[in-house]
């Protein structure tokens, strides 16, 4: 699971809202609005996301947001799945790099869009019994 990065990353994205005030007023759209967008978009087609644990973990990586993190967390699809059985992927997100994933032994993939990168991780995947 995520919890304990998404414990050490920061503030909150909300608490980011005042800085993404241009000088003329208007609100303008951020890294974290992007994956915000992408996770919700996701969640329509993959119905087994936790999709408002998601955007709420969503958290700054640079001191401006323009790169984020979030913890992406699912319920595998088997039917045979323990209530409890939980998986989840660490996503980091910026319009340089798009959308990035580390693995547990430290590599990196990077992703074109969200729904590669959960899909190619298990989201959505039913499991071989």
């Amino acid at each position: 699971m995520c919890d304990a990065q998404r414990e050490t990353r920061g503030q909150p994205v909300s608490s980011l809202a005042s800085s993404c005030v241009s000088d003329d007023g208007a609100r303008q759209h951020t890294a974290a609005d992007e994956l915000a967008a992408q996770i919700v978009d996701c969640a329509s087609l993959l119905t087994c996301m936790n999709v408002e644990e998601a955007v709420e973990s969503i958290r700054p990586l640079s001191p401006r947001g323009r790169a984020v993190t979030a913890c992406v967390s699912w319920r595998p699809v088997a039917a045979a799945a323990a209530p409890d059985d939980v998986r989840s992927v660490e996503v980091q997100f910026s319009y340089t790099e798009a959308f990035v994933c580390r693995t547990k032994s430290g590599g990196e993939h990077v992703y074109e869009s969200l729904m590669a990168l959960l899909v190619a991780n298990g989201c959505g995947a039913a499991e071989a019994g």
